[in-house]
């Protein structure tokens, strides 16, 4: 799954939970423009800061999970 797919998705589960979050209020929350975040969604190239930053506003945490442990990425 792509960056964009997930992102999409949980904006969608977030939807369905009644939070309104937007393309566009991600972006304002990256401090970039709404074109700005729809080019780097279509070419998957966030910086692991900004991807830190979209999980905070999506709500979620960015992890690498190994079979046994899980590493949470914080900025």
């Amino acid at each position: 799954m792509s960056i964009k797919q997930i992102i999409e998705s949980i904006i969608d589960e977030r939807k369905q939970e009644g939070k309104r979050i937007t393309k566009k209020d991600i972006a304002d929350y990256l401090g970039i423009s709404g074109q700005n975040f729809t080019n780097k969604l279509a070419r998957d190239t966030f910086s692991p800061e900004e991807l830190s930053k979209i999980a905070e506003k999506l709500e979620c945490e960015l992890v690498f999970k190994g079979k046994v442990k899980e590493y949470k990425i914080n900025y």
